[in-house]
């Protein structure tokens, strides 16, 4: 199959049509409501933790297939996620703050609280819940529709699951550089927050194209 003819197939996925204008929102957000650099940035973070909650799911429902004994594996494997990644997120977050300055930055300094900088994240730009809900709405489309209803749950595996949103992590890497990089090279140019944007879009395209061909994987053997 073509590339041509896989991204058309992606374009015919009402959830993956969905998922890129979820990812083109934040230009609104630029062009009206005055988001910058740091704004953008929090609310990939913010996506980051969504998608945390969203792969503890996908890990427990993974072990469906395999009844009472695959659960035991997540009495390990659970636990271990959600420590490794979340003090991945929280360190990214710390650095954020770090970079928004001001008040925001103070965050940085509490170990003890990473609540706060939840909650600057939240109040870093206008509308930022409702966005953050959006995307928490759609990912949980994405796991009911795809993974248990057409039933990707079958194909995978709790380990496959457990390593899958890291590929995130590395995204919100480049997107701190490119957000430090607009804020002092350009002073938050429209041009470098745009940059930012289509970035992470491009990247929820080529996750989309992968989800949908995972639901026939003998369409990629074609």
């Amino acid at each position: 199959m073509t590339l041509k003819e896989r991204i058309q197939k992606t374009v015919e996925n009402p959830l993956a049509v969905g998922g890129l204008l979820i990812n083109l929102i934040p230009i609104f957000a630029v062009l009206f409501l005055g988001w910058g650099a740091a704004p953008l940035v929090f609310l990939y973070w913010l996506e980051n933790i969504v998608m945390g909650f969203v792969t503890l799911a996908r890990m427990t429902a993974s072990t469906m297939k395999q009844h009472p004994i695959g659960l035991i594996g997540m009495l390990f494997y659970g636990p271990f996620f959600t420590v490794h990644y979340g003090l991945f997120c929280i360190a990214h977050g710390w650095i954020l703050a770090g970079l928004a300055g001001g008040e925001s930055a103070k965050a940085t300094m509490d170990f003890e609280a990473p609540e706060a900088i939840f909650e600057v994240a939240l109040a870093s730009g206008a509308y930022m819940p409702l966005f953050l809900a959006v995307i928490a709405g759609w990912q949980t489309a994405v796991f009911v529709i795809d993974f248990l209803w057409k039933g990707q749950f079958r194909n995978t595996s709790l380990e496959k699951e457990m390593v899958a949103p890291y590929g995130n992590i590395v995204v919100l890497h480049i997107a701190i550089i490119f957000g430090a990089w607009a804020v002092l090279a350009f002073g938050e140019n429209l041009v470098g927050v745009l940059a930012l944007i289509l970035l992470r879009a491009a990247w929820a395209v080529f996750l989309d194209m992968r989800r949908v061909f995972k639901e026939e994987p003998e369409a990629i053997k074609s």
